[in-house]
């Protein structure tokens, strides 16, 4: 679905559709693909606003609280998640200075590599079948996203 974002009307036009789509579905999953420059506090925060529309937050939880629906969130997706509580809470909340957040890394250069996770919980359907204490390797990638615009 394209958010359209130019006028008043776009933007209520959008939320009306966001929510028609949210009632049908099973998942909603948050895309990455580097837009607003893949900052933590640009995309990332401009989709958490769009779901804290009153609306479109209510129609979240009821697929999530009522309804055994599941969200996703890759890149800039996960950090929606993060920016609206979803990651670690379950719930859309008030973000204050205690609550989670992503920033920068600290050496200043792109890190990509294997790690090792462990299994510590199943409450999520998306670890219905795994044993815990289970260890898996899953890529990980870091950015410093302040020089992307010299390195391209």
């Amino acid at each position: 679905m394209v958010i359209r974002n130019l006028t008043p009307g776009d933007v209520e036009q959008s939320v009306n559709e966001m929510v028609k789509r949210i009632e049908l579905a099973q998942i909603i999953m948050l895309p990455g693909g580097f837009s607003a420059g893949d900052e933590p506090d640009g995309s990332g925060k401009f989709i958490a606003t769009m779901f804290r529309n009153p609306r479109i937050k209510e129609a979240v939880m009821k697929l999530l609280e009522q309804r055994d629906g599941l969200m996703l969130g890759i890149c800039n997706g996960f950090q929606a998640l993060i920016k609206l509580g979803l990651v670690p809470y379950g719930k859309i909340v008030d973000i204050n200075v205690g609550c989670p957040t992503l920033t920068f890394n600290e050496i200043g250069r792109h890190i990509s590599c294997m790690a090792q996770t462990k299994v510590v919980s199943s409450l999520s359907p998306w670890f219905s079948n795994v044993e815990l204490g289970e260890t898996h390797t899953v890529a990980f990638s870091m950015v410093r996203v302040d020089l992307w615009p010299r390195r391209i």
